[in-house]
């Protein structure tokens, strides 16, 4: 049975279709096999939608439970995205490969829809990722090229090195495309060169970190600036 909160998600969405345009009641109503009235009187919180005509407008809607639970007022559509969980997790003692999943995480569609090959991922430790991440943390991971070859300030990212997959600080400055890890207490942020060109920067700078699932940061903070650094 559809719990209260459930039922009150369903009739925001069936509200919204309305609105939008996407649907009239009259239509919705037919699609659901349920009498127009009723549905009238439902959006009108003249009356209670029963958990049997909630489950009728599911089907009719296509959505699922996880679909209407990630919705929210302004979303221009419910509804989730499968993106692949990597089987290894992302930093020292796992050689994580991208190509190897064991599941699926499920975003709304108004997260995940500019996203290019976007993969979901845990956090091994590692004292050297950026500060704001944890152990276990589960990221999302955006892996468009063109932020591949031209990373922009802002954000943290995963990087390939001799020792597997590891998240890190990157910037541009007069020496080229840096990276850094985070910055052992007292001692200043150190800043090193990657890669030499763009095919080997295809290479080393794998994704982007776009969505922390602990804290739904958007773009996860950085330290300030830095102009120096070497190879």
């Amino acid at each position: 049975m559809l719990c209260e909160g459930i039922l009150r998600q369903i009739v925001e969405i069936a509200r919204h279709y309305v609105r939008s345009g996407r649907a009239t009641e009259r239509r919705l109503a037919r699609m659901a096999g349920i009498s127009q009235p009723h549905l009238h009187n439902v959006l009108k919180e003249i009356r209670q939608l029963s958990p049997e005509s909630a489950d009728k407008l599911l089907t009719a809607l296509n959505l699922t439970v996880p679909d209407i639970l990630w919705w929210l007022p302004g979303d221009a559509e419910p509804g989730t995205r499968a993106i692949p969980l990597l089987r290894d997790r992302i930093g020292p003692g796992s050689n994580a490969d991208m190509t190897l999943h064991r599941g699926y995480l499920g975003l709304p569609r108004s997260m995940s829809a500019r996203l290019v090959e976007p993969l979901a991922a845990r956090l091994a430790p590692d004292p050297a990722m950026p500060g704001q991440f944890r152990p276990n943390d589960l990221v999302v991971l955006d892996r468009n090229p063109s932020w591949m070859l031209n990373p922009p300030d802002g954000w943290c990212w995963v990087v390939a090195d001799t020792g597997g997959l590891r998240v890190r600080y990157l910037q541009f400055n007069k020496l080229g495309l840096m990276w850094a890890a985070e910055a052992v207490p007292g001692a200043e942020q150190e800043w090193k060169r990657l890669g030499t060109g763009p095919q080997n920067l295809r290479e080393l700078v794998r994704a982007r970190i776009v969505w922390n699932g602990r804290e739904l940061e958007a773009a996860p903070a950085r330290p300030s600036r830095q102009t120096g650094g070497g190879d």
